[in-house]
């Protein structure tokens, strides 16, 4: 899986609670000092505890969780690399598949040279039969 960066608030830090595993955000007060601890169900700034409802604190962990969530699916459906250009067939060779043949300019020539080199002895030998 690919780890997708999603852009945060300056001074955001991500943390884990250690009882349960929970996660939540430490952000820094507006004013300079102290910290808030943020989940999408809560938060312990004055606003969150002293009005009740959702904090702005609260509403920007929700919409950082769901940009996370919508990475991370859109990662883990994109096709990689290889899938979009392949390999060449040739065992040895890692450049980049230019033919539905499945093999890169150069090996595609070195085989369509070896085939007329191959067609070439075989009316050179039977010209000495």
């Amino acid at each position: 899986m690919t780890v997708s960066i999603v852009p945060r608030p300056a001074g955001w830090l991500p943390a884990t609670r250690r009882a349960d595993g929970k996660p939540f955000w430490i952000v820094p007060a507006s004013t300079g000092n102290g910290v808030y601890y943020a989940t999408s169900s809560g938060c312990t700034c004055p606003s969150a505890r002293h009005r009740g409802g959702v904090c702005k604190h609260q509403k920007r962990v929700v919409e950082l969780e769901q940009r996370l969530t919508s990475k991370l699916e859109m990662s883990e459906t994109r096709p990689s690399y290889a899938d979009v250009f392949p390999e060449c067939r040739t065992d040895g060779c890692h450049d980049v598949a230019d033919h539905p043949s499945g093999w890169c300019d150069r090996c595609a020539s070195d085989r369509e040279w070896e085939a007329r080199c191959e067609s070439q002895r075989t009316r050179v030998v039977e010209s000495w039969l």
